[in-house]
């Protein structure tokens, strides 16, 4: 059997035919833009154009009957007076496939999200207080309320409390003290509103650094929300939450900590030579170290202990 306009080979009208024989309806819909960037779809406001295109795409398109759409991949291209994008259709009818490509665009609707409308008022319901050196991932500004400036620091009011719990996550997983406060200020059918307080602090230490807490020594292996340590006198792994190592102290920071050289080592212990003095050290205690290996000396309480470089 033949195609009966182009004469290909195949089991009737061929798909490419089909399409010319009956072109795509295109249905218009407008889409709902905010100034701040956000697009409304189902009715909630949201930052991903792809997540609202595609369900949109798949029902604007209309293809004729018997063509199976398999996949449609969209490539947003702008938003202006319209919004415009290309979708990529995977198609198949009876045992033909192709890939068909259309360009499509939708009116743009100007309105006001819900976020825009709470900050034009000066409405929030959180505040992340910066403190001490700020870091690296700030607010994003369509989040802000209004920002000032404290004797320590910087404050943020933030539209969304889910927005703020979110930013508040991200720095402790960054190695920041996050503490948690909360505050009333009204209240919606007689139960107390509250509004939320971040208090956002750079961790006093680094990686490598030695800390005395809880009457006990500590090299710090790594910073996280549970920060890993070493005890010193024992080689043991601890984890700590970052927040109950603020009042730790420092004992020693890791760039004051000599180099010193491995010169003979065994599973019972360790001796090393600081090269700059000629002064050796005995350790009993081998915590990984092989003959020719360079650690850190601490010397503290008395005592000489023998770190790993971190």
């Amino acid at each position: 059997m033949f195609c009966p306009k182009c004469g290909r080979k195949g089991g009737g009208i061929c798909l490419k035919c089909l399409l010319e024989e009956n072109p795509v309806r295109i249905h218009k819909k407008g889409i709902a833009v905010c100034g701040c960037g956000r697009i409304k779809h189902k009715n909630k406001w949201i930052k991903d154009l792809l997540e609202m295109l595609t369900p949109l795409t798949v029902k604007i398109v209309e293809f004729p009957d018997g063509i199976e759409v398999e996949g449609v991949k969209i490539t947003p291209k702008k938003i202006g007076k319209t919004v415009e994008w290309d979708a990529e259709f995977n198609l198949s009818y009876n045992d033909e496939k192709i890939v068909k490509t259309i360009s499509l665009s939708a009116p743009r609707i100007d309105q006001t999200c819900q976020s825009c409308k709470m900050g034009s008022s000066g409405y929030y319901e959180a505040v992340l207080q910066i403190r001490g050196k700020p870091p690296p991932i700030l607010p994003d500004i369509n989040e802000v309320s209004n920002v000032s400036e404290s004797k320590n620091g910087v404050d943020f009011q933030l539209k969304s409390s889910s927005y703020a719990k979110q930013m508040a996550a991200k720095y402790r997983k960054s190695g920041f003290i996050v503490n948690e406060s909360k505050k009333t200020f009204g209240q919606k059918d007689g139960l107390e509103i509250y509004r939320i307080y971040y208090s956002v602090k750079p961790f006093p230490f680094k990686a490598g650094d030695v800390i005395e807490f809880k009457g006990k020594t500590y090299q710090i292996t790594s910073i996280g929300a549970n920060t890993r340590l070493i005890e010193v006198s024992n080689n043991q792994l601890k984890k700590v939450p970052l927040k109950d190592l603020f009042n730790a102290v420092l004992v020693a920071g890791k760039k004051e900590l000599k180099h010193v050289l491995v010169s003979n080592a065994s599973p019972s212990g360790v001796q090393a030579v600081d090269t700059s003095t000629g002064r050796l050290f005995d350790f009993g205690l081998n915590p990984g170290f092989k003959e020719g290996d360079e650690g850190l000396l601490l010397e503290h309480g008395g005592k000489s202990f023998l770190l790993k470089e971190v």
